[in-house]
């Protein structure tokens, strides 16, 4: 146990959670993918590369989830799920935009349309 002094100030809340973070981005981006490519007999860049469109539209979003941070003085439930939905909402649109190719995005497109409750 080490005492709350070793770390500075503006670390100590921080610095678990970071911690944790690059432990999970190092195993999840890095270690997994090089398993799973080898034991799919793929090269690495080959099982890689399909992630890229996905991690991008995550982080063209990602302000989505930041921005509110700086703006939002006293959070609710309400304005975390509010924040989430937009990021979501965002997320998906890029998804179907920039991810899928012209098949996909038209079986994507014809379930959502037959999901809906109004019909014609």
């Amino acid at each position: 146990h080490l005492p709350s002094s070793v770390l500075p100030e503006d670390l100590r809340y921080i610095s678990v959670p970071l911690a944790y973070s690059i432990v999970f981005v190092v195993i999840h981006a890095g270690i997994i993918p090089a398993v799973g490519a080898r034991a799919m007999g793929l090269a690495y860049r080959d099982f890689v590369v399909p992630l890229v469109r996905p991690c991008l539209a995550a982080l063209v979003a990602s302000p989505i989830l930041l921005l509110p941070m700086f703006q939002i003085e006293h959070w609710t439930l309400w304005k975390l799920f509010a924040v989430l939905a937009a990021y979501g909402i965002v997320y998906v649109g890029l998804c179907v935009t920039f991810v899928m190719n012209r098949p996909e995005r038209q079986r994507f497109t014809r379930a959502a349309l037959r999901r809906l409750p109004i019909r014609s």
